[in-house]
């Protein structure tokens, strides 16, 4: 089961004014101001960690594929001439990404399907510059939305390490229990992960 974009409208829409996620906030405080630096948004939703980046100093070049999200960011846009680009594109259809010092997905990566997540995570490890941060939301093996048929990449503790090879791990906590979601309490298996790429 693919989620359709109109939900993820939807959910976006309700998610506008949250607060940072904790993971956000420490990659953030670890990467340091921005300083004009590039930094990419997989699955930026409504904005909130574009927001912080912009704030931060940041240059951010920000990806979904919900069509509904130009409008949230528009205001940021305003608020923030010549430094935030956004593209409307759907996982599978992103083949490059700018060379970033820091490349972010809050919860939104592992909705890529299998395929399609593994051509977008060698698109990731080619941008991430020597000395770059990575923060992501990595799903796990036990996540409810394998067994309910959720379309999207599943991981074992060692695939997702896997993924980090070479890169230095900075943050590795697996989550796996019933927590809250847009649409009541789920099991949720997550590894929230932030890696350095050696400079």
């Amino acid at each position: 089961m693919t989620i359709p974009f109109d939900e993820w409208a939807e959910y976006n829409a309700s998610r506008a004014v949250r607060d940072l996620r904790p993971l956000s906030a420490r990659l953030l405080e670890l990467a340091g101001p921005g300083e004009g630096r590039t930094a990419v948004d997989i699955g930026c939703g409504a904005g909130v960690e574009v927001a912080a980046m912009l704030a931060a100093g940041w240059r951010v070049h920000a990806v979904d594929g919900d069509a509904t999200v130009a409008a949230h960011l528009a205001p940021l846009a305003e608020r923030h001439p010549g430094v935030l680009e956004f593209r409307h594109v759907e996982f599978g259809a992103v083949e490059e990404l700018p060379p970033a010092g820091l490349v972010h997905s809050s919860y939104a990566l592992p909705y890529a399907e299998p395929d399609v997540f593994a051509r977008l995570w060698a698109v990731i490890r080619a941008a991430l510059e020597p000395g770059g941060w990575f923060g992501a939301h990595l799903f796990g093996v036990n996540d409810a939305g394998r067994a309910e048929g959720e379309v999207a990449t599943y991981l074992t503790r060692a695939e997702a390490l896997g993924l980090l090879d070479g890169w230095e791990v900075v943050q590795f906590e697996e989550e796996d229990a019933v927590g809250p979601s847009f649409v009541g309490p789920r099991h949720w298996h997550v590894f929230h992960v932030i890696a350095r790429r050696p400079g």
